[in-house]
């Protein structure tokens, strides 16, 4: 993985711009180097945005380009660098061994930092897991169930599906 003191080249950017340039590596390679083009340029570097200004001056002129095709592959790109704390792979065992792995402290804080902490399943592992220690270990207990509450706050409605419809829930 390259670093942010490495500069991207010319080849580099034009892989990452144009859908028409001949790319022989692999769609994996070229989506890590495509992050790594986005995290450089998100880094805001003097040298490449200057490098960039210079390419489009000698290149054809901008009328008669076509970007759709360069935003949608910029587009795709960057869902799939910011996609990556996504939930949907994470089971709520895998998410616990990453919180357990941490002191209390700290995993409150990642509870409300990182929005894959806010899965529903997980709650309801939390609180499971608070219920068995409510006679063993009672600041435990207290512990695991403040990780729900967290998780819960920042946790999306449409994520936790509270909808009325659920029999348990409906008024009497």
């Amino acid at each position: 993985m390259r670093d942010h003191s490495q500069h991207p080249s010319t080849m580099d950017f034009e892989y990452f711009l144009s859908p028409k340039a001949p790319d022989l590596t692999s769609r994996s390679d070229r989506a890590s180097r495509n992050a790594w083009v986005v995290r450089h340029l998100l880094a805001d570097c003097p040298r490449c945005r200057q490098l960039l200004v210079d390419m489009r001056n000698w290149r054809e002129p901008v009328a008669s380009w076509d970007y759709s095709r360069a935003f949608a592959g910029a587009e795709r790109a960057l869902y799939a660098f910011f996609a990556k704390g996504k939930t949907a792979n994470s089971t709520p065992d895998k998410l616990w061994a990453e919180l357990s792995s941490l002191p209390q402290e700290q995993q409150e804080l990642w509870v409300v930092t990182y929005r894959r902490f806010a899965n529903p399943p997980l709650i309801h592992k939390l609180i499971e897991m608070s219920n068995a220690e409510r006679h063993k270990d009672p600041r435990r207990m207290l512990h695991l169930a403040n990780l729900a509450r967290l998780a819960a706050v920042v946790c999306a409605v449409e994520a936790a599906d509270s909808s009325l419809s659920r029999p348990d829930t409906k008024p009497q």
